[in-house]
């Protein structure tokens, strides 16, 4: 739970869904302000730690896991070499890979066309590229490496763009069971950009992991992931895209043991 964004586009504002723990937290925050003279604002602070214990008891303390995607592997299906069905000829998997590169490419401004895949991710437990046993699961850092045996260089430039509109998994929710509640931190159509650094045959050491969409659900119904040119990104000149078998993300999440939340949170200083 942030309290930095206002989650746009939801039935009620996130306060107030949330409003049976900080509700509580406020009562325990004003016994603290409110004391009257060091004694009573040593209970009040040992109120306060205790209460925090009891909230560290009910919903387990927040983990933080890492997801590595393969564009190719994970979200296209590509595994090995394919046959066309029109030609009859074998087509690499760096080949079916930059087929799909190639075929929608993303437009920034409607004049510049960019090597582009576009993606979702869920949280069905069928098909997730997630574990369904965390929730409140949300976006730390992602690092890209681009992978080809021909590409030159050491690192490139990569945009990511999320549409915004996602879901979480909700923590009351039991292991056997599904519940998702929206978190929309974007209007309706207005991407949420990412810059990241990408390392060439693996990730950059020297580039920090991009925290531009912190807090961002993993799941996303749209996910674009685009190669800018090198007028664009001075850092993608010598980047050549027809030799690109394949992306790789490494998402850095954090998130709670779905189940955690068994309990109202009422504590109470008197």
């Amino acid at each position: 739970m942030s309290a930095r964004r206002t989650p746009a586009g939801q039935s009620q504002p996130w306060w107030r869904r949330y409003g049976w723990v900080i509700g509580a937290a406020a009562g325990v925050a004003t016994a603290v302000l409110l004391a009257p003279n060091a004694a009573e604002l040593e209970d009040a602070l040992s109120c306060l730690a205790s209460a925090w214990n009891q909230w560290r008891l009910l919903v387990s303390s927040t983990n933080e896991y890492v997801t590595e995607i393969s564009l190719a592997r994970d979200v296209l299906g590509i595994r090995a070499s394919a046959t066309d069905g029109a030609t009859g000829d074998t087509i690499g998997a760096g080949e079916q890979f930059r087929r799909f590169l190639f075929d929608q490419p993303y437009s920034p401004d409607g004049a510049r066309a960019w090597p582009a895949i576009r993606f979702g991710t869920t949280l069905n437990r069928s098909n997730s590229l997630f574990s369904t046993l965390v929730c409140n699961d949300r976006i730390k850092t992602i690092e890209v490496k681009l992978m080809g045996e021909e590409l030159e260089g050491t690192r490139a430039e990569v945009q990511i763009l999320a549409d915004g509109s996602s879901k979480l998994r909700a923590c009351a929710a039991s292991a056997q069971e599904e519940a998702l509640i929206s978190w929309n931190l974007r209007p309706e159509g207005q991407l949420a950009p990412a810059v990241i650094t990408a390392g060439i045959g693996a990730y950059d050491a020297d580039a920090a992991a991009n925290q531009s969409l912190l807090d961002y659900a993993v799941s996303q119904d749209t996910l674009i992931v685009a190669l800018p040119d090198g007028a664009s990104s001075p850092a993608n000149r010598g980047l050549e895209p027809t030799q690109i078998d394949d992306i790789v993300l490494r998402i850095t999440h954090t998130g709670v043991a779905v189940g955690s939340a068994t309990a109202a949170f009422e504590p109470t200083c008197n």
